[in-house]
């Protein structure tokens, strides 16, 4: 079957509800990370939930999270771990899989949820 680009399900970040065709049988796989409540966002994810997400990330993906928040780009992370770019996409791809998220803006939304500041290297080693 083919999916078609405007069948994605995407992320209705004011109102915190996922939309589109395809929401209806993926709505459970894609993470709400904020809703709209009196006119402002307010998180759905608490801090304590971010932090058992980031525990679940092998050694390596912590590494290249901690990069990413401190806003290094994949070539950057690469020379930094002494590591190829297209590793680093592997290990950046598997942390977001495990993570639940499709996006940088959402991999870094939980990192600062969890109290990931740039200047936390976040245990490298």
């Amino acid at each position: 079957m083919r999916v078609l680009p405007n069948e994605f399900p995407s992320m209705a970040w004011r109102s915190g509800m996922p939309s589109g065709p395809a929401s209806s049988n993926t709505a459970s796989s894609i993470p709400m990370l904020a809703t709209m409540c009196d006119g402002h966002v307010k998180p759905v994810l608490t801090a304590e939930q971010c932090r058992s997400a980031l525990d679940e990330l092998t050694p390596r993906q912590r590494d290249v999270l901690a990069a990413m928040v401190a806003g290094n780009s994949n070539k950057q992370i690469a020379h930094l771990l002494s590591l190829s770019p297209r590793t680093v996409e592997v290990y950046r791809a598997g942390m977001m899989s495990r993570l639940h998220v499709r996006t940088l803006a959402q991999t870094l939304y939980i990192a600062f949820m969890a109290g990931l500041t740039p200047s936390d290297p976040m245990s490298l080693g």
